[in-house]
């Protein structure tokens, strides 16, 4: 009797543990540790005369395609912007490689699938001039935006296309497309996208992904700041179609900082001088990242004073154009938390009150980020399967990018994905509940990576070193009762499975 009741007590927690875990507002904030480093790769020369056809001073959008040709069978693969931002191209993903010493030759080298290629053949509106701000794989069609980096003569009416199939040689685009929003014209809204997790969707206005723009020239015209708008690619169409304000500032609601600050950016509580508009375009890449209320911003930004102008009055040694200038430059991840944008889908905060949690370098010692000389801002893609983020760091191979990559290593980001993707079954452990040793097992050998999390997503034990022809004993001595997530990586593929510690 006793011990049916112990095992209907436990089993009533551990329900309850899951389904608190389960609520997105409850799930755990992505913290700077969570963010494994797995290397990098490079973008290939493509070689030819014609500057438009490479990846020559590429910073443009990235998008992740979860099967090459839109075919189930294929692996994965990226779009990425070619030169000037105009046309895009797509290539593989090599395994990344964590060169310590930031040495070009110890990086792989990702191939050309297709050549780079303007993807608004077929639409009925065109634009010379201007670029690709975001992408976006729908199934097997792409989603993508154009914008005029520099709108003087305003905003174009339309933003958002659609291309029927992900062959950048078919001319089969369609739009443009309108994409509403409260906070002014298209420019707020014309640029990059990413996919909201779908535990998320229902809280952001019934909406699957996110648009945005901000921080390019004439600055009035877009958000002070990055910023975020849900919408629905399937609502594309001949009619606009409504987006939901989740996020964006502006000159009356320069909650982040002017965007001529006189004064260096400071990166802490209250926040509101920890942005200003140099470099342009800023914040181009944004993720989301599964079983977790954090999304993740992107840039390459001044830290320094703002100025606008020359060299000689601008000193800067960085970038001697005419441009905005805030001297020294870095690139760094800017972390929101969802629970805010939440408030502003249903009316309870404004968008221009959330601000950032966190605000993290990405400086030495990450490879190839130690020179300033071309920092410039690229797009980043994530991969809800592997739970992998991609960013584009431009000219850091000369004229051409590399592309990092990190794991959000977050007990409670498990990934969403098929049976052969996610198998608790593939981990077994024994006894459980245990106390204060259990052995496990993983049904798979070669190269297994597997830790330990508590429930609010900290890493408590690294069991990789441990791990012998697929077994390892965890010795919990030290940790209190509860429940724990064991998380275990073989190749692409993830595990993950709970246990508890009684004591």
């Amino acid at each position: 009797m006793f011990r049916q009741t112990l095992s209907i007590g436990w089993g009533f927690i551990l329900i309850f543990a899951s389904l608190v875990i389960c609520q997105p507002s409850n799930q755990a904030l992505v913290q700077f540790s969570d963010l494994q480093y797995l290397g990098a790769f490079k973008l290939p020369d493509a070689g030819g005369s014609d500057n438009t056809l490479t990846f020559n001073y590429a910073q443009g959008p990235v998008a992740f395609n979860p099967h090459q040709g839109g075919n189930s069978a294929n692996p994965p693969s990226l779009f990425i912007g070619c030169f000037a931002g105009d046309n895009i191209s797509e290539v593989n993903i090599p395994e990344p490689v964590i060169s310590a010493s930031s040495k070009l030759d110890e990086l792989p080298t990702a191939v050309i699938l297709q050549q780079c290629a303007n993807p608004q053949q077929g639409a009925s509106d065109t634009f010379a001039g201007g670029v690709v701000g975001g992408l976006l794989v729908w199934d097997a069609k792409l989603v993508f935006t154009y914008y005029n980096s520099f709108p003087a003569a305003g905003c174009w009416s339309v933003s958002h296309f659609v291309k029927n199939s992900l062959n950048l040689s078919a001319a089969d685009a369609t739009g443009g497309f309108v994409v509403n929003n409260t906070a002014g014209a298209t420019c707020f809204v014309n640029g990059p996208m990413t996919w909201i997790p779908p535990e998320w969707q229902v809280l952001l206005g019934n909406k699957p992904a996110v648009t945005y723009n901000c921080c390019h020239s004439i600055i009035a015209t877009t958000s002070w700041g990055p910023s975020a708008f849900a919408f629905s690619p399937s609502s594309l169409g001949p009619d606009s179609t409504n987006s939901v304000a989740l996020q964006y500032y502006t000159g009356d609601h320069p909650t982040l900082g002017e965007y001529n600050s006189s004064s260096p950016l400071v990166f802490e509580p209250p926040w509101n001088n920890c942005w200003n508009a140099a470099a342009p375009p800023g914040y181009r890449g944004l993720v989301i990242p599964n079983g977790t209320r954090s999304a993740l911003y992107f840039t390459a930004q001044g830290i320094g004073s703002y100025c606008y102008g020359f060299q000689d009055h601008c000193p800067d040694s960085a970038a001697p154009a005419i441009r905005e200038h805030a001297y020294p430059y870095r690139f760094h991840i800017m972390a929101f938390d969802l629970n805010g944008w939440t408030a502003v889908a249903v009316g309870a905060k404004q968008p221009w009150e959330p601000v950032p949690y966190a605000v993290w370098p990405l400086v030495p010692p990450l490879p190839f980020t130690d020179s300033t000389s071309e920092c410039r801002g690229g797009g980043a893609a994530y991969d809800p399967a592997t739970r992998r983020i991609y960013w584009e760091q431009p000219r850091a191979n000369n004229m051409l990018p590399i592309i990092h990559v990190w794991e959000v290593m977050s007990a409670n980001a498990i990934a969403s994905g098929t049976p052969a993707d996610l198998a608790t079954a593939a981990i077994s452990a024994y006894p459980n509940p245990f106390n204060p040793t259990v052995k496990i097992s993983v049904g798979a050998y070669g190269n297994i990576r597997m830790a330990v999390f508590d429930i609010s997503g900290h890493m408590v034990a690294d069991l990789t070193t441990q791990m012998v022809n697929g077994c390892a004993v965890w010795d919990a001595s030290g940790l209190n009762s509860g429940v724990y997530v064991i998380r275990a990586r073989i190749g692409n593929k993830a595990f993950a499975k709970q246990v508890t510690i009684i004591k």
